[in-house]
């Protein structure tokens, strides 16, 4: 796109839905703008006009991010709003952008963007929360509470009939002898992104011991602010009762969890996966749950969406299946669609309001 300076630029440098959306709503209603977000909310229902109740924007180019996640867009140099979600945003890529005037993020963890350069260069910063992200953190302990609960074998052992029982109440009754509790366990995190932090939050309140393992450590501040230690990742593995995956789908962690992953967990450890499918090889995670290299599963996200009928997870009974809800409904996302969009056009009027 040749852009020409009585143009204003908002380049979007992440692939991300919540911004792919964003940016569809800024460019107008049409079948092609239209049919993304009906697509993205299948199979939820569209109310059409109570998506797209803003006018485009006039006068704006808008540059797409990259077509493969993870990978991060090169913004023009003459981009006005940046929009972003997970990418860094560092005093050297917004000196490289001399008409850029805000920075839009999507997630409020503004430790990403460097807040004392962008404040000393005329640059505003919003960052939008994510209800969507608090639903996957408490999903997360869900699937952790039920786990170690025996939630699964103890609601069929109530569902199967008995004509034996009596008036008196009868604790047990079932003889469940596979029950536990989550306070005083180590929890491993693989991950402490968004919602790693949310997650790490929840699990210290209930009395969990909380380690974590990340590419990239985070800062002795927020580990103390978090409660949670950092640990080498074949370190994490042997030490954790539960090991909960948190970091994007990109190609890089692709089946991130392997044989070797599963082999170095303990045998009575759980993996919890409200990530991404495709961050588990599935058939070296049957054969480890069937050699018992480790206790259970607890699933949210599937290599594929729905399983197939002959798929041999859905007989497992030490495995906890859901499709794909932990973050909510599809349409509770159009809020954050929707603020991020507002926010790109305040910065925009605003802009132009300066202007001479």
């Amino acid at each position: 796109m040749n852009h020409t300076s009585t143009r204003d630029v908002v380049s979007f440098i992440d692939n991300d839905h919540v911004l792919n959306l964003a940016m569809a709503l800024l460019q107008g209603r049409d079948a092609t703008t239209v049919r993304a977000f009906e697509d993205f909310l299948r199979p939820e229902r569209l109310d059409v006009d109570l998506v797209f109740d803003t006018p485009p924007l006039d006068g704006v180019d808008l540059v797409g991010p990259p077509t493969t996640y993870g990978d991060v867009g090169n913004p023009p140099p003459n981009t006005t709003v940046l929009v972003v979600r997970r990418t860094p945003v560092t005093a050297e890529l917004m000196a490289g952008l001399p008409l850029l005037r805000h920075v839009q993020k999507l997630g409020d963890q503004a430790d990403t963007v460097d807040l004392a350069w962008a404040a000393a260069n005329g640059v505003t910063v919003e960052c939008v929360p994510r209800p969507s992200l608090e639903a996957t953190a408490e999903h997360t302990v869900l699937l952790m509470l039920a786990l170690v609960h025996g939630l699964r074998a103890a609601d069929r052992a109530a569902r199967t009939p008995s004509d034996t029982g009596g008036t008196e109440p009868g604790y047990n009754w079932a003889g469940l002898a596979d029950l536990g509790t989550l306070q005083g366990r180590t929890v491993g995190l693989i991950g402490l992104g968004e919602v790693g932090v949310r997650v790490a939050r929840r699990l210290c309140a209930l009395g969990v011991h909380v380690h974590y393992w990340s590419r990239a450590r985070r800062s002795p501040e927020v580990e103390r602010q978090l409660g949670v230690t950092w640990r080498d990742r074949n370190q994490l593995l042997a030490e954790s009762d539960l090991i909960s995956l948190h970091v994007p789908g990109t190609p890089a962690n692709r089946a991130l969890v392997d044989g070797d992953f599963l082999r170095r967990m303990r045998p009575d450890a759980f993996l919890v996966n409200v990530a991404r499918g495709s961050l588990i090889d599935e058939a070296a995670l049957i054969r480890a749950l069937r050699e018992r290299h480790i206790r259970g599963a607890a699933l949210d996200v599937h290599a594929k969406e729905p399983r197939p009928p002959a798929d041999p997870m859905l007989a497992m009974e030490d495995v906890i299946l859901t499709p794909h809800i932990a973050g909510g409904l599809r349409s509770h996302a159009l809020a954050e669609v929707r603020t991020v969009a507002q926010g790109v056009i305040r910065s925009l009027n605003s802009v132009r309001e300066g202007r001479p």
